[in-house]
């Protein structure tokens, strides 16, 4: 856990502390489980992959031509050489180099654009993988050992104040607060959407 602050002379014996911490963990498991990633998977695959995957078929077709435009240099430079050609040797070899050099630049993007792609698309599953998860946060949580017990409560849990009559849990994110958000468009459910999601993958790496 973060931290504990004290606000008056009350001494709360450990396990009631324990108690009222583990109620609150439950209650914000249980909200958590209502979190539905379905939006943000396929957010995800038509604005990133399917987005990409565009991309690289214009880029692959654009070599194509590249490649054609190359071929037909290519040709021409025996008929430079024998004075048959419209093209003067130099620029030529001018025009050449260049379209090599597109054709270069091109096969980098794409090499740059298939990785991209690739981590895209791993990314996807891991969060259909964290919606299956979601079902049972409960119970990874009860099965966890005490060492992953105790960094899921780290990435939970913000701070402990302990008053004279009470004891305050304070989550790092209101969950109900995001399920309610989702719809809204503006900068505070952006935050909200991006912490609980944030939350959500560094829980999912901790059982992974």
């Amino acid at each position: 856990m973060n931290k504990a602050n004290c606000d008056g002379q009350s001494i709360y014996a450990q396990e009631k502390i324990e108690s009222i911490v583990m109620n609150e963990i439950y209650s914000y498991l249980d909200k958590l489980q209502k979190v539905d990633l379905t939006k943000e998977i396929e957010k995800m695959k038509s604005k990133s992959v399917d987005e990409n995957i565009f991309k690289l078929k214009q880029l692959q077709k654009t070599n194509e031509e590249n490649y054609k435009e190359l071929t037909v240099l290519n040709k021409e430079v025996p008929k430079s050489l024998m004075g048959k050609s419209n093209f003067k040797p130099e620029l030529l070899n001018s025009l050449i180099e260049e379209k090599e050099k597109e054709i270069q630049d091109i096969s980098n993007q794409i090499s740059e654009l298939e990785n991209k792609t690739k981590d895209q698309k791993t990314k996807v599953k891991d969060f259909q993988e964290m919606q299956k998860t979601l079902l049972n946060w409960r119970e990874v949580f009860e099965n966890a050992s005490i060492e992953k017990k105790r960094m899921m409560l780290s990435v939970i849990i913000d701070s402990i104040i302990i008053f004279k009559n009470k004891i305050k849990v304070n989550i790092k994110l209101d969950v109900l607060k995001f399920l309610g958000m989702q719809n809204q468009r503006n900068g505070e459910s952006e935050y909200a959407e991006n912490t609980t999601l944030k939350i959500i993958e560094t829980l999912y790496a901790m059982i992974a």
